[in-house]
């Protein structure tokens, strides 16, 4: 729908981002390649932790800015004292994007660098 519409206006094709071929697979075996290079430093447990979990690749999602829309704070001030806002489809509505890598292969090695 309408917000489908504006989450793609925020990844145009081409202009901010690669289309990439690194699958889930693949990075998990740089990680695992990685981690075996440090035999010495890590532990079997600490080794265990980063290597072994259930990858997934990032997802993107926007989250709107409430605050920011004109026709949403016109709506709450005819409407001061209610609990529910009715307001379809706000033409001023932007989103913030957001690209949520918890489930990735290098978030537990990133997490034990930091």
């Amino acid at each position: 729908g309408c917000e489908l519409d504006k989450l793609s206006g925020l990844l145009p094709a081409g202009a901010t981002y690669e289309t990439s071929t690194m699958t889930c697979t693949k990075l998990s075996d740089i990680v695992k390649k990685f981690c075996t290079k440090l035999d010495t430093v890590l532990t079997t447990d600490e080794r265990k932790a980063i290597i072994e979990h259930n990858a997934d690749l990032p997802s993107f999602y926007g989250l709107p800015k409430l605050h920011k829309s004109a026709t949403i704070l016109e709506a709450t001030r005819n409407n001061p004292n209610s609990e529910v806002i009715n307001c379809c489809n706000p033409v001023d509505l932007k989103f913030r994007p957001i690209i949520s890598c918890r489930l990735c292969p290098t978030t537990k090695l990133c997490e034990m660098l930091n």
